[in-house]
């Protein structure tokens, strides 16, 4: 059963990824280590790998920067986090609200 669990968390996990993929491909361009510094936080957390979390908090630290300096709308950054943290799927629990 707890094989069945992970199966279904790596593809919640993978599907989360793709979305989040491409919607930074629908909001249009970042800095190149702006969307590598998110789409690293994605892998890491797709693959649980180690310091995932740093990795999230990192990532959401940019978003936040994205927003405040009006490069992405506060919806346009909400859809960035809702998917990145989704790619967290049944590793680490995430608030929304950061």
């Amino acid at each position: 059963m707890a094989a069945d669990t992970y199966s279904q968390d790596m593809v919640a996990r993978g599907l989360a990824h793709t979305a989040l993929r491409a919607e930074l491909d629908r909001q249009g361009p970042l800095h190149a280590w702006e969307r590598d510094l998110l789409l690293e936080a994605a892998d890491a957390l797709l693959f649980a790998e180690p310091g995932a979390e740093d990795r999230l908090e990192d990532a959401l630290a940019l978003l936040g920067g994205l927003e405040l300096n009006e490069r992405r709308t506060s919806f346009e950054a909400y859809r960035l986090r809702t998917k990145l943290k989704a790619c967290a799927e049944g590793l680490v629990q995430v608030a929304l609200a950061a």
